[in-house]
């Protein structure tokens, strides 16, 4: 695989400070009903000063702070129970399965396992938290992922958040989700980080009412807490003496840390409860691929991926490689596969920009709208809006797989004006230019890979670079 910092020998690496505005809590879950039943909640919480806190200098770029899988019935630190109510009805750690552990929210009156009849009781008010985390003033972002399992009555709730001062927690509530049966499930929390804020704290919450009315509650395992400290990329010149350190702000990722923050997952199907696309880190690109049904054909819907980090630049370059791979369940080429470089998208992603290329070396200027995201069929309710048709476009590969033909897409935005590129051997050569005052407003960037007919696709994608321009 070429990556940048091969082909730029003189390369060491870039500062890229994860520059954001505070944008609203997003979470995004496989089993959707945190994402149709979550609301906002703010919320207090007196904490011991008996909290624990992780390690003393800040790294750079995404770290994993805690992983806790609970591999035993001992295993909830550095994880603490918190409870607002007197009681040993509070956070503990159950029996999922066979020598499998969790944790539940009344596991501190016994030990208990999943599914084993034991319910929460009226009342309760209890509290499992992490932090406070060293070098807080330096993170830009929290992630948090976690299976869950919950089966609450009405006006009982589970809450997750985050504070910057131990006290005042903000996040998402969520009260019966309608599950019917109730399911395990995956989900991913991320809260953008004022800057400066001198420690942080993760909770999850439980609350249950005095009516009387119970249920089996929250189980959780597989936790994992990230944050981002940002990035440095050092450009020394050619030269005798070195010269001093530029800091260059600014988002590179080549995808060769699997936490950089994109998303990892399964799409799904609906007409037969399969999968549609699977995206993740593999072989250090990000992959899009469109995934076949047992008759080898999918169907001709197109997945849409927000970058992790927030643009709030008015003029920027953005660039990516890209090639198509050949997926081990493939027969066929992927004639009628495509992939984008998405940018000029609003903050839901219901409408984006896209330079798009295909598997036949032609390219396309899109833009679309009502995008259901992340998944869109063709036609209703999305609308598509040709800018620029499909047509032989200079320097871009076709016909053949491998990182031997990567296709270098290039955007570069000036206020209300964005021009487009495929950039050949080093020489830009321009698709169009647009001219549009939403261009001030929308700076969303990201991915697109689709298929527009019954075949197979597997996009690769390196070195996707949102550089600021002055």
């Amino acid at each position: 695989m070429t990556k940048l910092m091969r082909v730029l020998s003189v390369v060491v690496l870039a500062i890229l400070l994860i520059l954001g505005q505070r944008v609203a809590l997003s979470l995004s879950a496989p089993g959707k009903p945190f994402e149709q039943y979550a609301e906002p909640v703010e919320f207090m919480l007196d904490l011991p000063a008996s909290m624990t806190t992780t390690a003393d200098s800040p790294p750079s770029g995404w770290q994993l702070l805690n992983q806790q899988d609970f591999p035993n019935n001992s295993s909830l630190p550095p994880w603490e129970s918190v409870n607002n109510q007197t009681g040993s009805d509070q956070w503990g750690i159950g029996e999922i399965g066979a020598e499998n552990w969790g944790v539940w929210v009344r596991g501190g009156a016994a030990q208990v396992s999943f599914n084993s009849g034991e319910v929460y009781t009226d009342g309760m008010d209890t509290w499992l938290v992490y932090g406070p985390i060293a070098s807080s003033e330096q993170v830009y972002e929290l992630k948090l992922l976690f299976d869950y399992f919950i089966s609450l009555r009405e006006n009982d709730y589970f809450i997750a958040g985050y504070s910057t001062d131990g006290t005042n927690f903000e996040g998402l509530r969520v009260t019966s989700l309608q599950m019917t049966p109730p399911a395990w499930a995956g989900a991913e929390l991320r809260w953008p980080v004022r800057e400066g804020a001198s420690q942080l704290w993760v909770a999850f919450g439980f609350t249950s009412n005095e009516d009387g009315q119970v249920s089996t509650g929250v189980w959780l395992d597989h936790l994992e807490l990230f944050a981002n400290y940002g990035s440095k990329v050092y450009l020394p010149l050619v030269l005798n003496n070195w010269s001093p350190v530029v800091e260059i702000p600014g988002f590179l990722d080549d995808f060769s840390d699997s936490a950089s923050g994109w998303p990892r997952c399964y799409y799904d199907r609906e007409s037969d409860e399969g999968h549609f696309m699977d995206l993740n880190y593999v072989d250090e690109t990000y992959r899009m691929k469109v995934l076949l049904d047992a008759n080898g054909k999918n169907n001709k819907t197109m997945g849409f991926v927000k970058s992790p980090y927030t643009n709030v630049y008015t003029s920027y370059n953005l660039t990516v490689d890209q090639y198509f791979a050949r997926a081990a369940d493939q027969v066929v080429d992927p004639v009628d596969g495509k992939s984008g470089l998405i940018f000029g998208a609003n903050d839901d992603f219901s409408t984006v920009y896209v330079l798009e290329w295909n598997f036949q070396g032609h390219c396309a200027v899109t833009r679309y709208d009502d995008v259901p995201y992340p998944v869109s069929g063709y036609g209703d309710p999305l609308k598509e809006t040709p800018l620029v048709g499909w047509h032989a476009c200079q320097g871009l590969s076709s016909e053949s797989y491998g990182v031997d033909h990567t296709n270098h897409l290039r955007v570069e935005v000036r206020d209300n004006v964005a021009t487009l590129y495929i950039v050949d051997e080093g020489t830009k050569r321009q698709v169009t230019q647009l001219t549009s005052d939403y261009f001030r407003n929308h700076h969303g960037v990201g991915l697109l890979t689709g298929a527009f007919e019954w075949t197979p696709v597997e996009a690769r994608f390196d070195n996707f670079y949102l550089e600021p321009v002055e």
